[in-house]
């Protein structure tokens, strides 16, 4: 099958039924389809008021003079009207921003030459080929008036030290569908140079928190509707931004590091990592080679519905625009060039049709989200789909301590044990349910409170607390021997459980002294 009639079948399969646009005005775009918006493009050079990207003091304690608090550069991708009389960009126009992600300064030749020396390091080639890939025409427009309407907001995560350039395919593609699209550089907590580990994704969480702030106040952009979306590292910064940003209506990954090997423990280990929290739908599209891939995060979000695109065919750099450039960039008769550029055209279509599904309840979507293509049509093994139904919702932590302070115990043991039917691997907060239990405790009620500690217990099998917890129920309620039993349980866990002790042995004396009464021999 040729490339092109593949990527004829998968965009009738995805659904994309705009009018395509002549390869003259997108030459990026490959056969893309447009959507029934212009596209418009600005660039906001903002701050963060509320970190510091310089260092207030010298070595010597002196102040540095300037500004201290830390660079967000912006850029946006918008549904637009076309402006009269006016041209659309060129590439360059979103490459020469690289040289200002920091220092928010005119552009000058020397800027515009170190953005494009950045350019050579992705891309090997001449100064003709360079020159020719500059000057080549992009669909957005600067700065043209917004479309009428309440548009959603995509926020984009670069890679590892990446641009907002890379996803400038993407972010015209789906402005041209109706969204609003806001990416920003990848950089460290204090230089340019992006930060390793739980730094780095706390610094590119935040900064996308702030892309948010700064974006949906503009006019036109809808509150209501957001979905965040990371490359590579930036993969795992919008897992933990959807873990603690719960107004993140889905999450996508594009060959994103929260499925690669040795990055797990680090994401289960982020303050807000909860999967009862982490609801929203997901989409994953990889590479999935089998040695660098661990699904865990998927595998444990089962509250979440988990879309995952396999297309092992793919390079890592193919899920960004060097996935197009490539065509630009390799031999004419390369038999790469294809693959590239069309996995590329599947990033943009499968996303559109995730947002489609998940942003705007088109049900069309959603079915076409979860078909695979046909093995008859498409050659086998090159877009591969699995969907992971989420489990039925449960009520996040918050939202079960509140039904437990409105509706009472015997409400929230309902709802925990339906929960657990479905999944066993339910549990909520042990410290939560202890309070639970001790709140009826105290209010007399024992058996509502045996009946919380007990599901405690089976949730934590492992917590000493939870078996201390339940002894003092079990001796409040008269029932001395099962209460020996829970304390001497707690202690096998926890030896130097103090109050477990005591407990125990005044639990002993007074079965010792029942018997003697008993049995006065």
């Amino acid at each position: 099958m040729t490339a092109r009639r593949f990527a004829l079948v998968l965009t009738f399969v995805l659904g994309s039924l705009a009018p395509t646009l002549a390869s003259r005005s997108a030459p990026l775009w490959g056969s893309l389809r447009a959507g029934e918006y212009a596209v418009g493009f600005t660039v906001r050079n903002t701050y963060d008021e509320s970190r510091t990207f310089v260092e207030k003091h010298r070595a010597d304690g002196s102040i540095q003079p300037g500004t201290r608090v830390r660079p967000v550069q912006i850029a946006i991708w918008y549904p637009a009207t076309v402006p009269e009389g006016r041209e659309p960009l060129s590439f360059a126009d979103y490459v020469h921003l690289m040289a200002h992600e920091v220092i928010f300064s005119p552009m000058t030749d020397e800027t515009r030459a170190r953005a494009e020396a950045l350019l050579r390091q992705g891309i090997d080639v001449d100064d003709r080929k360079m020159k020719e890939i500059l000057e080549l025409p992009v669909v957005a427009y600067a700065r043209a008036p917004m479309a009428e309407g309440l548009f959603p907001l995509l926020v984009v995560a670069p890679g590892f030290n990446g641009h907002s350039m890379d996803f400038a395919v993407l972010g015209e593609y789906l402005a041209s569908h109706g969204y609003v699209v806001a990416a920003s550089p990848s950089m460290g907590s204090r230089t340019r140079a992006m930060d390793d580990g739980r730094l780095g994704l706390e610094t590119q969480a935040r900064d996308l928190e702030h892309v948010i702030r700064e974006v949906r106040g503009i006019a036109g952009v809808d509150r209501d509707r957001l979905a965040a979306l990371g490359f590579s590292f930036g993969g795992a910064a919008v897992t933990v931004l959807g873990a603690r940003f719960e107004d993140v209506d889905a999450v996508i990954s594009l060959d994103g590091s929260d499925g690669f090997r040795g990055r797990i423990p680090m994401l289960q280990g982020m303050t807000h990592y909860d999967p009862l929290t982490m609801m929203e739908p997901r989409l994953r599209m990889h590479v999935g080679q089998p040695e660098a891939t661990d699904l865990t995060i998927y595998d444990e979000l089962v509250y979440s519905e988990r879309t995952i695109v396999t297309m092992p065919r793919l390079g890592h750099g193919d899920f960004s625009v060097f996935g197009m450039l490539v065509e630009r960039v390799a031999a004419p008769d390369s038999s790469e060039v294809s693959v590239n550029r069309l996995g590329h055209e599947l990033v943009c279509r499968t996303v559109h049709t995730f947002l489609r599904a998940h942003l705007d309840g088109d049900e069309k979507a959603h079915r076409a989200l979860r078909r695979e293509p046909s093995r008859a049509l498409v050659p086998e093994g090159f877009y591969r789909v699995e969907h992971r139904q989420a489990l039925p919702r449960v009520p996040t932590p918050t939202q079960f301590k509140a039904l437990f302070m409105r509706e009472g115990a015997e409400a929230a043991l309902a709802v925990y044990r339906e929960g657990r039917a479905n999944n066993p691997a339910l549990r909520y907060p042990e410290d939560f349910v202890n309070q639970a239990g001790y709140a009826s405790l105290t209010a007399g009620r024992h058996e509502e409170a045996l009946a919380l500690f007990a599901l405690n217990i089976e949730a934590w099998p492992e917590s000493w607390n939870v078996y201390d917890s339940y002894g003092e129920a079990l001796a409040a309620a008269g029932r001395t021997g099962e209460a020996i039993d829970s304390y001497r349980r707690s202690l096998e866990l926890e030896p130097r459980n103090e109050n477990g002790k005591r407990q125990l042995e005044r639990l002993e004396r007074e079965q010792r002294r029942r018997g003697r009464a008993e049995d006065p021999g």
